[in-house]
C-alpha cells in the first residue's frame, strides 16, 4: 500500500514539474531581454532559457537581422525552427554564423530564442528562472552550431555558371577549390538567386531565392567540381541572371570575398520546328565546334557539318554573347550581343569558320566568355550541339 502511494505522488511531482515547464516562465521570472517585432510593432519579453515567438518579419529575412532586433545585443545565444519535412531542428548561431543553417526565416514561423546566461536588465539576476532549453513537446534542440574543426583551411569560391542546354535547360555551377588544403567529403551550403526578366518594352523582372542547399565537395587544391542546381530555364521567354553564394560548413574558408558569381543568361531564338521525316526535307546535325582566336585579329567560331545532307548556299541564324568580368570581382561588369544571318556551304564532316566581330582579348583585367549559338530552318537531328562557349584566357 506504501509503494503504490509513493509511486503515485512520484507521479503527481512528474506531472507538475512538466506541466509548469511547457507552460513558459513563471510570474516571479524576469525578463533578460525583448525582441521588437515589426507589423504591428508589439514588443515581446524574452526570459532565461528558450522562448518561442512566432515572427512576424517578411518573408526571407536574414536570421542576423532577426537577433539584431533583440536588445540588449549579446542576449541571444542560439535561435532554432523545427523542419518538419526533415524532422530536425535548424539553428543560427550569432558566434558562428558561418556554420549555421538557419539563415533566413519567414512571415509567421515560429522559432525558439536560447538566451545567454547574465543579469535581466538593469543588474537583477532572474529571481527562478523557469523556462527551460526544452521547446514545448518536449523535444530536445541540437547543440548550437560547432565552429570549424581546425587545420582544415581552403578557399572555395563560385568560378562558372553555365546552361547544360539551350534555349530550356538547366543551370550548373562551377566550384573551384584554391587551396591551401584538400577537401575529402567536406560540405558547403549553396544559395541561388534568380532574376528573370521578359522580353516586353519595357521588360519586367521577378527575382527568387531558393533555399540554401547543402552540397559534398571533394577537391584537390586546382580542381573544380560541376554541380547541377535544379534552377530550369527558357530562354526562348525570358532573359535570366543568376546570383550564386557559397558558404563553408565543416571547414575554414579564408577568403570570403569571392564567395559569390554571378552571370546571364541571354535570350536565344527557338529552334524551328523538325522536318517529321517528310520526303525532300534537309536533314544534317550542324553543330558549332570551336572559339578560337586568330594571331593578331578577332574571334572566330567553326560550324560543323555532321551529316547526313549536304548543305549548299543554307542560311543560317547566328548569337554570339561575350560576357567580360574583372579578376578581382568575379562579377560581370559588361555584356556584348552580336546576332544575324549567315550563308553555310559544307560538305558532310567539313567545317566552316565565321568571325564573331569581337576583337582578340589580351589583358590581365578582365576574362571573357564567348558564346555562339545557331538555329536552322531545316531538319537539324541534334540541338544539343548547336551551342558552344569558351573562356579567353581558358581556366586554369
Amino acid at each position: 500500500m506504501k509503494l503504490k502511494l509513493v509511486l503515485a505522488l512520484v507521479t503527481l511531482v512528474v506531472a507538475v514539474v512538466t506541466w509548469l515547464s511547457l507552460r513558459g516562465p513563471s510570474a516571479q521570472a524576469q525578463p533578460v531581454a525583448s525582441i521588437t517585432l515589426p507589423a504591428p510593432g508589439a514588443t515581446k519579453q524574452l526570459y532565461p532559457g528558450c522562448n518561442n515567438v512566432s515572427l512576424t518579419f517578411p518573408d526571407g529575412t536574414a536570421s542576423q537581422a532577426v537577433v539584431q532586433a533583440v536588445t540588449p545585443a549579446g542576449a541571444v545565444e542560439s535561435m532554432w525552427r523545427h523542419n518538419a519535412v526533415q524532422n530536425r531542428f535548424e539553428g543560427f548561431s550569432p558566434q558562428y554564423p558561418q556554420v549555421s543553417d538557419l539563415l533566413t526565416v519567414n512571415f509567421l514561423d515560429a522559432v525558439w530564442f536560447c538566451m545567454t546566461t547574465g543579469a535581466a536588465p538593469g543588474g537583477t539576476p532572474p529571481a527562478t528562472p523557469t523556462a527551460t532549453p526544452t521547446p514545448p513537446g518536449g523535444t530536445q534542440p541540437p547543440q548550437p552550431p560547432q565552429p570549424p574543426q581546425p587545420g582544415v583551411t581552403a578557399d572555395v569560391s563560385p568560378t562558372d555558371l553555365y546552361p547544360d542546354n539551350q534555349p530550356q535547360g538547366s543551370t550548373w555551377v562551377r566550384i573551384t577549390n584554391n587551396g591551401p588544403d584538400a577537401l575529402t567529403n567536406h560540405k558547403v551550403d549553396v544559395t541561388v538567386v534568380e532574376t528573370r526578366s521578359s522580353l516586353t518594352v519595357p521588360p519586367t523582372a521577378q527575382s527568387a531565392q531558393g533555399p540554401a542547399v547543402e552540397y559534398t565537395l571533394n577537391l584537390a587544391p586546382g580542381q573544380t567540381q560541376d554541380i547541377n542546381l535544379g534552377w530550369q530555364f527558357d530562354l526562348s521567354q525570358y532573359d535570366y541572371q543568376y546570383v550564386v553564394s557559397v558558404s563553408a560548413k565543416d571547414f575554414t574558408d579564408p577568403t570570403t570575398s569571392n564567395d559569390s558569381y554571378t552571370e546571364a543568361f541571354p535570350t536565344v531564338p527557338p529552334p524551328p520546328p523538325p522536318g517529321g521525316g517528310s520526303w525532300g526535307i534537309t536533314t544534317a546535325d550542324l553543330a558549332v565546334t570551336d572559339i578560337f582566336i586568330k594571331p593578331n585579329t578577332e574571334v572566330w567560331y567553326r560550324i560543323t557539318n555532321n551529316g547526313p545532307d549536304s548543305l549548299s548556299n543554307i542560311n543560317v541564324n547566328q548569337t554570339c554573347t561575350m560576357v567580360r568580368t574583372p579578376w578581382t570581382t568575379q562579377t560581370p561588369d559588361a555584356t556584348q550581343t552580336t546576332a544575324g544571318p549567315i550563308t553555310i556551304t559544307v560538305s558532310p564532316g567539313q567545317t566552316q569558320e565565321f568571325n564573331t566581330g569581337y576583337q582578340s582579348f589580351v589583358t590581365t583585367q578582365w576574362k571573357y566568355k564567348v558564346t555562339c549559338s545557331i538555329t536552322v530552318g531545316f531538319k537539324d537531328t541534334d540541338l544539343t550541339n548547336n551551342t558552344y562557349f569558351e573562356y579567353f584566357p581558358p581556366p586554369p
